[in-house]
């Protein structure tokens, strides 16, 4: 990686933690879900892997997102009494469970996404359309490199 001027990072932190709250903690302009439900990474993200690998088990989706089976199971208990998961015995592991969204969690799953989508066309919006798909690469380069652990 390139060595960075301290003022880029500066200037990065600010732009970041703006976005950050804007999308993230400010009820006003963005509200997580088209308004229907208050911000929780780990519930909309295991919503988000249910919903792309429907019966999945818990391991699974502790792993995919890299969070304690403990933090997991506390946020599926809450999601199967709220009524948006539900779980059933797993096909090929008799002692796990299988996940799936509900009709109810199908349809909050996709009130996030439709929200998801419109807030990244705001965001698109303040960037010139010829230099659209330069931000778009950096950003898709940034989170391959930071997923992948550096460099």
């Amino acid at each position: 990686m390139q060595k960075l001027n301290r003022s880029d990072e500066e200037r990065l932190l600010d732009s970041v933690n703006t976005l950050l709250n804007l999308f993230l903690v400010d009820e006003t302009q963005f509200a997580p879900a088209e308004g229907r439900v208050k911000y929780n990474p780990v519930d909309f993200q295991c919503l988000r892997y249910i919903d792309d690998h429907p019966g999945t088990k818990a391991i699974d989706i502790a792993q995919s997102l890299h969070i304690a089976p403990t933090t997991l199971q506390s946020a599926l208990d809450r999601m199967v009494k709220q009524g948006l998961m539900e779980r059933s015995r797993h096909a090929e592991d008799g002692r796990a469970r299988a996940y799936h969204l509900t009709e109810a969690g199908q349809d909050l799953r996709d009130a996030i996404h439709r929200q998801d989508i419109a807030n990244m066309g705001a965001m698109l919006s303040a960037v010139e359309a010829d230099k659209r798909n330069v931000v778009l690469e950096q950003l898709e380069r940034v989170a391959t490199v930071l997923k992948a652990g550096g460099d």
